[in-house]
């Protein structure tokens, strides 16, 4: 069996053997350069002219005499080794880097995975950790406040109620000298939570003023000054729940005539 180097076109011997030990890859005794001789095997020699045929480029031999191409060169077994053997330590080295650069690939997409992960990780623990510690704030906004539930169920925290004096409308009020007391008055109120959602009591701004309209006196009155003693003040005030106010103030030297009430 024989074998021709597609780029010198020297003709070579080469057993079965020889061919399955390197999977067909080998180098050409002549130019050097590697060739896959299954490509390139003859049963027997082809007819060859030689006066068509020319010889290899000296350029690329650099022989110093011209071969003949009608001769067969001879793959003795000590060439053939030598060449197989560095043949397979190039195939050697060039799965090696391959491996490496697999490998490195493979480093690199798994450090690139470990710090965004890592990334992520530790925008969430600030994300939860700014929730937590700032949950009373945060839990006035409607949109936040689903969330927020979700957090403190896991971390065993309650949120207070929300809270939106705005929403808490005045449906009467009135103002008359206490029944009962000298120099006093008598202000009564009924306020109703217009909010969606159970809020706390406010805390209600008492404005006293003069016939001119002029103010004389201002009181801030908290929940616990204005309901009964009986009531739960943490549970707050239902959606749509009325609620009424009676308070008993001093009279700023009998020139009050008319008051004014805000929620904060």
């Amino acid at each position: 069996m024989h074998t021709q180097c597609p780029h010198c076109k020297t003709l070579f011997k080469i057993s079965e053997e020889q061919l399955a030990a390197v999977n067909g890859k080998v180098r050409c005794g002549f130019c050097y350069r590697i060739f896959f001789s299954e490509e390139n095997l003859f049963d027997e020699l082809p007819n060859i002219d030689a006066n068509e045929v020319s010889s290899p480029p000296e350029a690329t031999h650099q022989a110093t005499t011209e071969p003949k191409i009608s001769a067969v060169s001879d793959i003795n077994t000590t060439t053939m080794i030598e060449t197989l053997h560095f043949t397979q330590n190039e195939l050697q080295e060039e799965a090696r880097q391959r491996l490496e650069q697999q490998s490195s690939k493979k480093k690199n997409t798994l450090s690139s995975f470990a710090w965004t992960f890592g990334t992520l990780a530790f925008i969430i623990i600030l994300i939860l950790q700014y929730g937590y510690f700032m949950r009373d704030n945060l839990a006035q906004y409607a949109s936040l406040r689903p969330a927020l539930q979700q957090l403190c169920r896991v971390a065993k925290c309650t949120l207070p109620l929300q809270h939106a004096p705005t929403q808490i409308k005045l449906i009467s009020r009135e103002i008359s000298t206490h029944p009962d007391i000298d120099n006093a008055l008598r202000v009564q109120a009924t306020f109703i939570n217009k909010a969606p959602f159970q809020q706390n009591y406010p805390t209600i701004k008492l404005s006293l003023s003069s016939l001119s309209g002029k103010t004389i006196a201002t009181r801030y009155i908290k929940p616990q000054e204005y309901l009964p003693q009986n009531t739960s003040i943490e549970i707050g005030i239902a959606t749509q729940q009325q609620t009424e106010v009676q308070l008993d103030i001093r009279d700023p030297d009998k020139k009050a005539t008319g008051f004014e009430l805000l929620f904060l």
